[in-house]
C-alpha cells in the first residue's frame, strides 16, 4: 500500500510518543516492555452507538442489573446454609468464590456498595442493524483502578489536543465528587506495581491540577493508626479514604494482625475506612457471565438469575454478553462435547484471569487448549466458554514505529467503556491487526470523541 505522508499527524504522534516516554517510563527497557503505539486518529462514537454504550452502562450499574444483581446474589447466598446447601446454589457460590485467597473470603460482600466505576471490555461485532455496531460485552471489572492514570493523564488530553474535546468525564472529577476536599489514597498493591509508574507519573500530577488531595501508596509506604479518626497515613497526610483496596500480602503490614486484632480488611468492613471500590472480588470473576447468560437455559439455574437480576436488565444483558456457560460438575461432558465438535466456535477463558492470560481463541491453540481441557476436569468451576463472535475491523491511520509516514491498517478493536450508576464516565479504544487485542504491547491506543 502506498505511504502518505502527514507532516502535522507526525508531528503530533512525536509528541504524544515523547510525552509518554518522559512522564511515564522510566527506562527504556520499560518502554519497550510495556509501552503502546499511539494514533492521531480519533475513534468517532455515532449518536446510535452512544446510545448503545449507554444501554449497556444502565445493564451493568442500574438497579438490578449485573452489579447489584451480582452483589444481591453472593450476600443472599453468604448468609444462608441451606441456599448454599442446594445444587445449583452450592454451584454458584462456590464459582463466585473460585480463586479468592482465604485472607478476603471473609470480607467478601460485607461492603455492601456497588464500586464508583467499573470497566466494561466490549468487542464490535460483524452484526449491523438499522442503529450500527452492536457492541458485545466480553468482561467485566468491579474491583479495579487500572487505567485510571492512562485514560487521565495521557489519552484525555491526547483527545482534547487533537479534537478540542473529551468524551465523558476523567476519573479525577469522580472520585473528587465523592470526596470533596478530603485527602484519599489510591493503594498499589506489591502484585500489581506496573501499575505504580501509571498512577504516579499520569493520574497524580492530573489530579493535583484539578485541587484532587490524592496520594499514591504501596503496601509498604502507607501507614494504619487504627485507633485514630483518619487512620491512614502516608508522611505527614492523614485520611479515611481509599479509591481501592487491592490484594495485599498476607503477611504484611496492612493485613498481619497485631495485639488489636485489626487489619485494613477490618477497617473497610466495620466503616472507618470508606473504600471507593471495595474489593469484592466476585464482582470480577468471569463466571458472572456464566451465570447470568445461563448458555444451557437450564431451568434451576434461571429461577436463581431471576430471583437477583432484574428482567428488563437481564434481558439487556443477554442481548449484549454472547452466549456463555459456567463449566460445572453437572454441564462438563456437555461442555467437552461442544468443545470437540465446535470447538473453533468457542472461547475458553479461566474465570479468574486477566491480561489476556488464560484465554484460548480457537482450536487451532492446540497445545494451551488441551492443557485447559485437562485442567477443566479437575476445576470446572475455574472456566467458562464464550460463544465466539465474528468481530468487525475499523480503519484507523496510525503510525510505523520508525515515523516514515501514515498508513491506512484495518485492525481489530476493543471498546473499554468506565461507567457509574451515572451514567459512561470515559471511553476509550485499543485495536489490533488480530483478534487477541486486549493488552497486548503492540496494540494501537485511540483517543474517542462522541458525534453525530
Amino acid at each position: 500500500m502506498e505511504r502518505l505522508k502527514y507532516p502535522i499527524l507526525e508531528k503530533i504522534i512525536e509528541n504524544q510518543q515523547k510525552k509518554l516516554a518522559d512522564s511515564l517510563w522510566s527506562n527504556a527497557e520499560d518502554k519497550i516492555k510495556y509501552g503502546f503505539e499511539l494514533s492521531p486518529n480519533v475513534g468517532l462514537i455515532n449518536e446510535a452507538q452512544k446510545a448503545e454504550l449507554l444501554e449497556i452502562n444502565s445493564a451493568v450499574f442500574g438497579d438490578g442489573g449485573y452489579l447489584e444483581g451480582a452483589l444481591g446474589l453472593y450476600n443472599a447466598l453468604s448468609v444462608s446454609e441451606k441456599l448454599k446447601a442446594t445444587g445449583i446454589g452450592g454451584m454458584i457460590w462456590k464459582a463466585m468464590n473460585f480463586g479468592i485467597n482465604k485472607h478476603e473470603k471473609p470480607i467478601q460482600g460485607l461492603i455492601n456498595r456497588l464500586p464508583l466505576f467499573a470497566r466494561c471490555d466490549l468487542m464490535t461485532t460483524e452484526k449491523v442493524n438499522s442503529t450500527g455496531s452492536i457492541y458485545q460485552i466480553a468482561e467485566v471489572e468491579g474491583d479495579k483502578t487500572h487505567g485510571m492514570g492512562y485514560y487521565d493523564g495521557f489519552i484525555l488530553p491526547n483527545c482534547k489536543e487533537i479534537t478540542g474535546q473529551i468524551s465523558g468525564k476523567t476519573f479525577t472529577e469522580a472520585v473528587k465528587r465523592e470526596v470533596g476536599r478530603e485527602t484519599v489514597f489510591l493503594l498499589i498493591g506489591n502484585s500489581e506495581r506496573f501499575y505504580l509508574a501509571e498512577m504516579e507519573k499520569l493520574l497524580w500530577p492530573v489530579a493535583n491540577k484539578a485541587d484532587l488531595d490524592l496520594v499514591v501508596v504501596t503496601e509498604n509506604t502507607l501507614k494504619l493508626n487504627k485507633n485514630s479518626v483518619n487512620p491512614l497515613i502516608y508522611g505527614e497526610k492523614e485520611g479515611k479514604f481509599l479509591v481501592n483496596l487491592p490484594v495485599l500480602e498476607p503477611d504484611g503490614p496492612l493485613v498481619k494482625k497485631d495485639c488489636s486484632d485489626k487489619n485494613l480488611y477490618d477497617m473497610c468492613v466495620w466503616g472507618e475506612v470508606e473504600c471507593l471500590i471495595p474489593p469484592n472480588r466476585f464482582l470480577s470473576n468471569k463466571a458472572l457471565l456464566g451465570i447470568v447468560s445461563n448458555g444451557l437455559e437450564n431451568p434451576e439455574s434461571e429461577i436463581w438469575v431471576k430471583e437477583y437480576f432484574d428482567q428488563n436488565k437481564l434481558n439487556l444483558l443477554r442481548e449484549y454478553i454472547p452466549r456463555t456457560i459456567l463449566v460445572n460438575k453437572y454441564n462438563l461432558k456437555t461442555v467437552k462435547d461442544l468443545l470437540e465438535n465446535e470447538g473453533d466456535n468457542w472461547v475458553v477463558k479461566k474465570t479468574v484471569s486477566s491480561g489476556s492470560k488464560g484465554v484460548s481463541l480457537d482450536k487451532e491453540d492446540h497445545g494451551k487448549r488441551q492443557a485447559m481441557l485437562k485442567d477443566m476436569d479437575a476445576a470446572p468451576l475455574g472456566y467458562i466458554i464464550q460463544y465466539k463472535i465474528s468481530q468487525r475491523t475499523k480503519h484507523f491511520w496510525h503510525t510505523e514505529q520508525d515515523l516514515s509516514g501514515i498508513v491506512n491498517s484495518a485492525l481489530y478493536t476493543r471498546t473499554e467503556l468506565y461507567g457509574q450508576s451515572q451514567g459512561i464516565l470515559a471511553v476509550g479504544m485499543t485495536a489490533r491487526p488480530e483478534t487477541a487485542v486486549h493488552v497486548q504491547t503492540d496494540a494501537i491506543q485511540i483517543p474517542v470523541r462522541f458525534g453525530s
